[in-house]
């Protein structure tokens, strides 16, 4: 009898260890942290998390009326607006094509929340924030934040447990010199206390369906700084949270934006913006709403991300034999980027292209 329940013991160990030997490696690639492409190949990871989440469009100001492109659309509201008026701006939105998303803003509280999902049950996607700092001038008050953003969680996932909420909304300011053993590369650094406060409310918030954060990659902390590497930052930062969120949170920036403003007319505007696109879709974002609406990437270029590159689309490895070329590919589509202020003649993959100053070139197969 003693034998027989050993040989059941050890059979039972058995099954055990083999269940476990098959179910890790898929734990651990769900936790990976998203890599950037780096040569032309095979997929690789990166393009974000799923189909059905907002992706490529813009982020609007405190009551600033919607965009007529058929793009998602990022609403703030604040406490005191009027129904009627955040009524008006979501049939804008969906007059448009685009997808509605909320941001409840500035002391907005689970009341304002609740309230705004209850009488449009159709919304799916709630920002708590919009801005960390707004809790104290002299410091970021994480532990206040997240104390709010709890509630608001609560009472949104109680009227409809579909719906997608996230935060903080924290602002990921860079900073140079680049603190030492920071988040940090050519284009910078990130202040410490924002990355304390992302790593805070991680740690205390009772849910979320994703990560969102807001950021600018002008080199105004470092003149001589290029523009075009100044948008690596965006990368960078969404596989830093992708990683300390264990891989289990998609990414969004809520807002965004890259370089000065510029002429719609200036090469040089679609060339950085794409050059962003490129990076948040290398990184693995999810979504990145471009702030403010007034200065958004063009239609067609929103439009050819929105439909080669939504969440969850499978990268190929591939660069261009300049390196001033920046490439974004997969298996039907690749988009090159001419960086520099003067035509370049390279090759990426079998594709040799000559292409002009600032050039954006899209690319079947």
């Amino acid at each position: 009898m003693r034998r027989r329940w050993l040989r059941y013991v050890l059979l039972w160990l058995a099954l055990a260890a083999l269940v476990a030997a098959s179910v890790v490696p898929f734990a651990t690639g769900a936790r990976r942290a998203a890599a950037p492409a780096t040569s032309e190949g095979g997929p690789t990871t990166g393009g974000g998390r799923g189909h059905d989440w907002p992706a490529w469009g813009v982020s609007h100001r405190r009551g600033a009326e919607p965009v007529t492109r058929a793009v998602p659309q990022n609403l703030t509201v604040t406490p005191g607006e009027p129904a009627a008026a955040l009524d008006r701006r979501l049939r804008a939105v969906r007059a448009a094509g685009g997808t509605p998303v909320v941001t409840v803003c500035c002391g907005g509280d689970a009341a304002l929340a609740a309230g705004i999902a209850r009488r449009h049950p159709e919304l799916r996607h709630f920002v708590v924030g919009n801005d960390l700092r707004s809790f104290t001038r002299a410091r970021w008050d994480a532990a206040a934040y997240t104390g709010r953003y709890n509630a608001v969680y609560a009472a949104l996932k109680d009227v409809n447990p579909a719906i997608r909420v996230g935060g903080p909304s924290t602002p990921m300011p860079s900073v140079a010199p680049a603190p030492a053993g920071g988040l940090s590369g050519a284009w910078g650094g990130v202040e410490p206390r924002a990355l304390e406060a992302v790593r805070y409310w991680l740690t205390h918030k009772i849910g979320a369906d994703f990560v969102a954060v807001d950021g600018a990659a002008p080199p105004e902390h470092d003149p001589g700084l290029d523009p075009f590497t100044a948008v690596e930052k965006f990368g960078a930062v969404t596989q830093w949270l992708t990683a300390h969120s264990d891989g289990d949170l998609p990414v969004w920036w809520d807002g965004w934006t890259a370089g000065p403003a510029a002429d719609p007319g200036d090469p040089r505007r679609d060339a950085l913006h794409a050059a962003a696109l490129i990076q948040f879709a290398r990184g693995g974002a999810t979504a990145a709403l471009h702030a403010p609406a007034a200065d958004p990437p063009s239609a067609p270029l929103l439009g050819r991300f929105g439909r080669w590159f939504p969440p969850g689309t499978t990268l190929l490895r591939a660069d261009a034999a300049d390196p001033r070329v920046h490439v974004l590919a997969q298996p039907a589509q690749t988009v090159a980027v001419n960086t520099a202020a003067e035509p370049v003649t390279t090759r990426v993959g079998r594709h040799d292209l000559r292409l002009a100053r600032y050039e954006v070139r899209w690319i079947d197969g």
